[in-house]
């Protein structure tokens, strides 16, 4: 892309923080994050992948056809039960989580049917990641908790 594009993306953007549908690109996202200083990356499969500026990293699938956004992650989460995903599907409403064997997975679908804001955009992206954090320490702290209690007790000699 050259940099006349570059300046001239950021130019529309900054004055028209809102997107029409057939404008919603991996160019066009890469220039709202830019401005909202978060980093990322185009991955091998063309999803943008947001490494920094948010609390926990995810990606971004653009779906053209059914005119949406996919936000997605997913960690190693041996020793999670359904009864710990189903609670975080009754707190964080925003974020569907699901378990896959032994990983955790969460997704969020944005609609840009109608044209994409900006910093609604934002805010959904940087939402994403607190609630993605706060699922992974729950997580944690729920396996960590279940390996004690499995552990055999301790013999004292005496």
């Amino acid at each position: 892309m050259s940099d006349e594009k570059v300046v001239s993306l950021f130019s529309e953007v900054r004055q028209h923080p809102r997107l029409l549908q057939d404008e919603v690109t991996n160019a066009r996202l890469g220039v709202v994050l830019d401005n909202a200083v978060i980093e990322y990356e185009v991955d091998d499969d063309g999803d943008l992948y947001i490494k920094d500026g948010v609390q926990f990293p995810f990606w971004i699938w653009v779906d053209s056809k059914a005119q949406h956004l996919r936000f997605y992650t997913f960690w190693e989460s041996d020793g999670a039960s359904v009864e710990l995903i189903n609670g975080f599907n009754k707190r964080f409403r925003v974020v569907q989580f699901y378990l896959d064997g032994t990983i955790t997975k969460a997704g969020y679908d944005m609609t840009f049917r109608f044209g994409l804001d900006c910093r609604q955009l934002v805010v959904m992206l940087r939402q994403f990641g607190e609630v993605c954090q706060a699922a992974l320490k729950e997580s944690l702290a729920h396996n960590a908790q279940k390996k004690a209690s499995e552990a055999p007790p301790l013999e004292v000699e005496g």
